[in-house]
């Protein structure tokens, strides 16, 4: 018996209609995956067989007489299910029951499709024969897109959406932000509260002394994967962002000397990366610092940054209140991590890293 594992090919569509955003997820038999006999499961879609069947059976998902496929989602719903089945010694598809929903044969009686004519997270498919599938591919619909800081990964898909935001921003001082959309000035007050300012990267100039100085100028406006400093932030538990265009894109604004990339994955940063903490401070990476998603950081286009370098952050030309705590200044002020990877000062409480070891700062 082959221990065969799913592979999962996210598909990235733009569309547009009465569910929103889509995303199409495969199961493929040919590669490997671990896994349950009867369970599957990726970050959207889980498949569970009911019954006698199993997933692991030399390159096949086996399903037999009378057993129960389940299709079920936790983004949206699953608005189409495609079925390829093996070619010989397996007679005609026959799926005797479905949820609601209407399903298709193909001309040659071994592959099906299955479409919803409901809004459901789940649907079960009931085979009235031994079933052998090669592949199953499940398209799921969501009018509701989730960015969250806590996440190690939050998957962009194109699509109109209602975006929820989950992120914490200082009370005082800049933070960076990236986000797969373009926001307006208004949708911006409206979301982030009225006295939020936000700067867009400008380049960087490298000084006589052989310091370098950032350059950011104000804006109104967000651009889509394009990452920004940003601060007086309004504090929410949530940001609900209705009716919103999701474009997937590399976040990054790319400079002379210095990049500006964003991320929405926990990215781990390379020696000599710089980054803002959540106290305000300007930190150059000793390596594998963990950035959660919806964050950016400053990357030397020439590649490792020399420790010794000093940097200054302006805004339209003034200096701003970052300072800066190099690897060589940070001997005496070891930089503090929260469990997320993301630098805190000595007022933060709960478990800390510094040095590689954790412990419960009070």
């Amino acid at each position: 018996m082959s221990f065969l594992v799913l592979l999962l090919i996210l598909l990235l569509a733009s569309v547009n209609d009465i569910y929103g955003a889509k995303k199409v997820v495969v199961f493929h038999t040919k590669e490997q995956i671990d896994g349950t006999d009867t369970t599957l499961v990726n970050s959207f879609v889980t498949l569970r067989i009911k019954g006698e069947g199993s997933f692991y059976n030399d390159g096949y998902y086996k399903v037999l007489h009378d057993g129960v496929l389940r299709v079920e989602t936790s983004l949206g719903v699953v608005s189409k299910v495609e079925f390829k089945c093996r070619s010989k010694n397996n007679g005609a598809l026959n799926i005797d029951k479905s949820s609601s929903g209407v399903i298709s044969l193909a001309p040659n009686k071994k592959d099906a499709t299955w479409k919803s004519i409901k809004r459901e997270n789940a649907v079960e498919f009931t085979f009235s024969r031994a079933t052998y599938i090669r592949s199953i591919t499940v398209t799921i619909e969501s009018d509701i897109f989730i960015l969250n800081e806590k996440a190690v990964s939050s998957s962009v898909f194109d699509g109109r959406a209602n975006v929820q935001l989950f992120r914490k921003f200082p009370a005082k001082g800049w933070s960076s932000l990236v986000l797969p959309f373009d926001m307006s000035e208004m949708q911006i007050w409206e979301i982030f509260g009225p006295r939020v300012r936000l700067a867009n990267y400008d380049g960087t100039i490298r000084n006589s002394d052989g310091t370098y100085t950032l350059n950011f100028i104000s804006s109104n406006a967000i651009e889509a994967n394009i990452p920004v400093l940003i601060s007086n932030v309004e504090e929410k538990s949530v940001y609900n962002i209705p009716g919103i265009d999701v474009k997937y894109g590399n976040p990054r604004s790319e400079k002379d000397i210095f990049l500006f990339l964003g991320s929405y994955d926990n990215t781990k940063l390379n020696a000599g990366d710089y980054f803002i903490s959540s106290n305000n401070n300007f930190y150059q990476a000793r390596g594998g610092e963990i950035v959660p998603p919806t964050r950016a950081f400053f990357r030397k286009v020439s590649g490792k940054s020399d420790a010794k370098q000093i940097l200054h952050v302006t805004i339209n030309g003034n200096p701003t209140g970052v300072i800066l705590f190099s690897k060589e200044k940070t001997s005496g002020r070891t930089p503090i991590f929260n469990m997320s990877g993301f630098c805190v000062d000595e007022h933060y409480t709960g478990l800390v890293i510094r040095n590689g070891k954790k412990f419960i700062q009070h």
